[in-house]
């Protein structure tokens, strides 16, 4: 489920001295549910490339993205690859990916790591029975949601502290064992560290939302609430981008600029706006709203955060998967923000009615002969 804490315990592996020792080469990937073979082996192989460049060209054909991948396997070492965050499209090309890794990896010893929120494709994929993650119980949830909320001190035994430390109990037991929730929650009670400011939190009326908000928890909307207004708008423009989106810090701060989310007016002489939607990204990380990956400036915002972005930003943007069986006509007419996951034109009829329009993302692939005389027409 998401929140349990999948990619971290992965990545404590993938960085685990043994590991490092063990293998002479490591891999990440995100792979996410849009699955692109082609893009996964070429990120296979720039990650084992440590993420230079190293001959590598996003234009190689897929012969010669496996030519390179095989040389690189076949030099004899042992390599650790973990593909996070799989999904179904995976499964019908799982036999073809295992033959490009080559049964020489396999016989020396190498080891792929999947994590995945399917069940169907654990069941599929796996050569060793899947470790299913679930929430922690609470003699583990208790002292991992105390180590965020008071800083990872020893709580001292003070009246002062004792209330406060029974006020966090009575929240720690609404977030039903999930890790994710603790550093979330952990972290936003620590930065208002005063009884009625977590008073507050136990009484929200957020709380009460979670049939409205359907799966997303109520925690996350509680950090939410405790946004500035700019990070509030910076957030839920993210809303746009497709699950599992990798996020460039410096490319969004510059998108948050144009479309004046970072206000000029308001910033002091001498600091720069990108300084300004750096410190917001930045706040948001803090936040645990994006969740920082082994690349460096690249972030991933989970599951559940996304869910809240799009709760929050439904009158202002909109993203549309034609495999949700949707349709961008789902999306109000003074939308702001609109991007369209699609692989057909034809889901982009309606576009001229869109008046409010100030974004448009496309995430699929198109022939540029075929899409600009289209945009311009509309």
């Amino acid at each position: 489920m998401s929140g349990v804490g999948k990619t971290t315990l992965a990545q404590v592996v993938y960085n685990h001295a043994e590991v490092k020792k063990h293998f002479q080469r490591r891999a990440w990937v995100y792979v996410s549910e849009h699955f692109s073979f082609k893009r996964t082996l070429q990120e296979i192989l720039f990650s084992f490339n440590g993420y230079e460049d190293n001959g590598l060209d996003s234009c190689d054909s897929m012969e010669a993205t496996i030519t390179k991948l095989r040389s690189k396997i076949c030099e004899g070492y042992k390599f650790f690859l973990v593909l996070d965050n799989v999904w179904e499209e995976i499964c019908q090309q799982w036999s073809t990916l295992l033959t490009v890794l080559s049964d020489e990896a396999r016989q020396c010893g190498s080891v792929l790591l999947v994590t995945t929120q399917n069940q169907k494709v654990a069941q599929t994929i796996a050569r060793v029975r899947p470790i299913q993650l679930k929430a922690l119980p609470w003699e583990s949830f208790w002292p991992l949601f105390q180590y965020y909320a008071f800083g990872g001190t020893e709580v001292a035994q003070q009246e002062d502290n004792r209330n406060m430390l029974s006020i966090s109990r009575e929240i720690a037991m609404k977030l039903d064992g999930l890790p994710l929730a603790a550093k979330v929650i952990g972290n936003l009670l620590r930065c208002r560290f005063a009884q009625a400011n977590w008073r507050r939190v136990v009484d929200s009326d957020w709380w009460n939302l979670s049939d409205a908000l359907q799966e997303i928890l109520p925690y996350l909307r509680v950090s939410y609430q405790h946004l500035s207004p700019q990070q509030r708008q910076c957030f839920a423009f993210c809303s746009i981008f497709p699950r599992n989106y990798l996020f460039d810090k410096e490319r969004i701060v510059q998108m948050w600029i144009a479309h004046d989310f970072i206000q000029r007016n308001n910033i002091a002489d001498g600091i720069k706006p990108e300084d300004v939607g750096r410190q917001c990204f930045d706040a948001l990380v803090d936040s645990s709203l994006f969740q920082p990956t082994i690349v460096d400036n690249k972030y991933v915002m989970h599951d559940l955060v996304r869910g809240l972005a799009i709760a929050v930003s439904v009158d202002q943007c909109f993203l549309h998967d034609e495999r949700a069986g949707g349709a961008s006509s789902q999306a109000l007419e003074n939308v702001r923000h609109l991007s369209l996951q699609t692989g057909s034109l034809e889901q982009c009829q309606e576009l001229h009615k869109y008046k409010n329009l100030r974004t448009l993302l496309l995430f699929g692939r198109f022939e540029s002969d075929a899409f600009f005389p289209f945009l311009m027409a509309c």
